[in-house]
């Protein structure tokens, strides 16, 4: 059931640059045409500890083969594994969380940042910005080797989600009561618009969001509960069995807000993806917190037309790709492996990222466990995938555990795959 909402229409207003401010780039660049990939997926890949920047690494702790006997692998493996690569930390970010790669004009480009303890005096860019908190980027050619180029975004810490459409890359950013968007031409990694975002916090969660380019439209969401009753949506205080629903934002390619509605046909919850296919939003995502990976499906009115699990023990499947040429969907999700007696997961089983590959009509055809990581003092998080050329490209964060809690030490990694 699509739920409408009425809402004033927000007013946009460009952001002129500012030394030493928001912005700031280690080149110039002229623009010339955007080269559009239709066929580029958003995923996190396990993240890498490396000295060099533009090392690429195998660790026991990324799996190398997907030639695997799994009772998920359908049939022969599609995909083998290439290399990988650590973007973070090195010599100038020592963290890297919300890891992103892209494809575009030039070659690749990484997101990442956060904010984490690890900002010291002695690292003032940690995250990108000098505050230590904040997003950057890094750029590598096509063949993922680093150019030595890189900058800052955002000087915002807080979570964040992007998305890489018609030449532009939008970049949402949350500061704990609303949420901006912002339009950067990744060619001169200047500012071209942005827009401000109400959030109807008692309803509706600020962390892990979801910024998609579908049907020509950029759309933003995050979990949704008309029951709370608080003063904000806290999603550690909800039930992690239980689905809810998702608040989502419409906006144009100028960022004009279009629409906004509440999902809940189907109970799910935030930190998803979604595709646009031959008249039809695929919309991917978990049924809860403890739950398995389901895609929504809604026509081009956003009619309701049924949903589908994909994958079981799962979650944060904030990656999701669809390849024309091949007719297959390509998702990034967390995996929490069999779930113990209790319902709980068994923490011997890791928090990994699995990269399931699917057919037009979500049939699985395999499932690569990109990280095997079997131990409850490390996980893995934050999944995007991209899908240029013969390659597929998972990036996602690691970060540490001290008894239970998260140490915020995340870095960021990409693995390659080859078709």
């Amino acid at each position: 059931m699509r739920i409408q909402t009425i809402f004033v229409p927000i007013m946009i207003c460009a952001v002129s640059f500012i030394a030493g401010g928001v912005f700031f780039s280690y080149r110039e660049n002229t623009r010339t045409i955007p080269a559009t990939n239709t066929a580029t997926v958003e995923t996190n890949t396990n993240t890498v500890t490396a000295t060099d920047m533009d090392d690429k690494i195998n660790t026991p702790t990324i799996n190398t083969n997907t030639n695997n006997n799994s009772s998920d692998q359908i049939s022969e493996s599609t995909l083998q594994f290439d290399h990988a690569v650590s973007v973070t930390p090195d010599d100038i970010y020592p963290y890297g969380a919300f890891c992103r790669i892209n494809h575009y004009q030039d070659g690749f480009f990484v997101t990442f940042g956060g904010s984490s303890p690890l900002a010291t005096e002695s690292a003032k860019t940690a995250g990108g910005a000098e505050s230590g908190s904040g997003y950057s980027y890094k750029l590598y050619t096509d063949d993922l080797e680093y150019t030595g180029e890189h900058g800052v975004i955002s000087s915002t810490g807080g979570d964040s989600a992007s998305v890489y459409a018609e030449g532009y890359y939008y970049f949402l950013s949350s500061d704990g009561g609303s949420w901006t968007i912002l339009k950067i031409d990744p060619l001169t990694w200047q500012q071209v618009d942005s827009v401000d975002v109400d959030i109807d916090t008692q309803h509706e969660a600020t962390n892990d969001q979801m910024l998609a380019y579908a049907n020509g439209q950029i759309i933003a969401s995050s979990l949704y509960d008309p029951n709370n009753t608080g003063q904000r949506v806290n999603q550690k205080e909800t039930d992690p069995t239980k689905g809810y629903g998702t608040h989502n934002h419409v906006f144009d390619l100028d960022l004009n807000l279009l629409d906004e509605f509440v999902l809940e046909d189907t109970p799910h919850i935030n930190a998803s993806s979604l595709v646009f296919v031959d008249g039809v939003y695929n919309y991917v995502t978990a049924t809860a917190y403890r739950g398995d990976i389901i895609v929504m499906r809604y026509d081009e009115d956003w009619k309701y037309l049924g949903v589908q699990t994909i994958a079981e023990h799962g979650n944060w499947a904030q990656g999701t790709a669809y390849d024309p040429v091949r007719k297959q969907f390509y998702v990034s999700y967390v995996d929490s492996g069999e779930l113990g007696a209790n319902g709980l997961r068994v923490p011997s089983n890791g928090l990994n990222i699995a990269l399931g590959v699917y057919d037009a009509n979500w049939n699985l055809i395999e499932k690569v466990p990109v990280t095997e990581y079997r131990t409850p003092d490390t996980a893995t998080g934050r999944p995007w995938v991209t899908v240029y050329n013969d390659k597929v490209y998972v990036s996602y964060d690691i970060a540490t555990f001290l008894k239970g809690e998260e140490n915020k030490d995340w870095s960021c990694t990409v693995s390659v795959y080859t078709q």
